[in-house]
């Protein structure tokens, strides 16, 4: 168990090695996934959901959360906000939960502290990006150590060309890439829903 930041500027692999962090749990260490992403693997939730689990899930079997655009949705700005105070409960008892979260960011600094001061591993994200396709050919992730407020130690640096995460597996077919973030909060779906109704009368 353990939190998981994965810190870096659009197009430099952050949800696809999210995703791939996120499959191993699913297919190695056998947790329960959720997302609120579109994930193959996973069950796609909103926030909201995700983050009552602690008052209505007392089972203790090993959860992992992937959560996409942290610093939008848990931003430290808003830290009196209902989606922050939740996460407070959420992360103070992750252990009592067997929780493990892994989450990502452009801006690790505007997430609010009630997530990072729980983290213990950021990957900072990188890209090599080919000249004439201007598509990405390489992504680099370097894994830190971190101390709930700043990287503590550089752990290793890793560079995976994009070939190598398409095969055995090919991590870009298990998430949807250009798919919206669920919305945070349930009734906004129902709303959302209600209005698709409406356009179609």
């Amino acid at each position: 168990m353990g939190f998981i930041a994965v810190d870096g500027a659009p197009r430099t692999g952050k949800t696809l090695i999210m995703t791939k962090l996120g499959y191993e749990d699913y297919s190695i260490s056998k947790h329960q996934i959720f997302a609120n992403y579109k994930c193959n693997f996973a069950q796609v939730v909103t926030i909201q959901r995700m983050l009552t689990m602690p008052f209505d899930e007392m089972d203790r079997d090993y959860k992992t959360l992937l959560i996409q655009e942290a610093d939008k949705i848990f931003d430290r700005l808003r830290t009196t906000s209902e989606p922050n105070r939740l996460l407070r409960s959420l992360t103070g008892q992750s252990g009592k939960r067997n929780l493990s979260i892994i989450y990502d960011t452009q801006y690790l600094n505007k997430v609010d502290t009630s997530l990072t001061y729980y983290t213990d591993i950021v990957i900072k994200t990188a890209s090599y990006i080919d000249a004439s396709t201007k598509e990405p050919i390489c992504f680099e992730y370097t894994f830190c150590k971190y101390d709930g407020q700043e990287i503590t130690k550089i752990i290793k640096t890793i560079r995976i060309p994009t070939v190598f995460m398409r095969y055995p597996i090919d991590y870009y077919k298990l998430y949807d890439t250009y798919a919206h973030t669920m919305p945070i909060w349930d009734y906004e779906m129902v709303k959302g829903d209600i209005n698709d109704e409406l356009d179609a009368i």
